[in-house]
């Protein structure tokens, strides 16, 4: 069983991609119908992409 441990790993480790790709698709392909909404998303993502620059 412990000489095991990196192919569970390795195995973890793309099955927890695979569901993290699945779950942003599904999340992109919810429309947003409400312009408060679609305004403030906006805003979110502005200002975490300037922190993503600032750092």
């Amino acid at each position: 069983m412990i000489e095991n441990i990196p192919e569970i790993a390795a195995v973890t480790g793309v099955v927890g991609l695979a569901i993290a790709v699945l779950l942003y698709t599904q999340i992109e392909k919810i429309k947003i119908e409400n312009a408060t909404v679609a305004d403030i998303t906006q805003q979110i993502r502005d200002g975490a992409m300037a922190f993503l620059f600032a750092e």
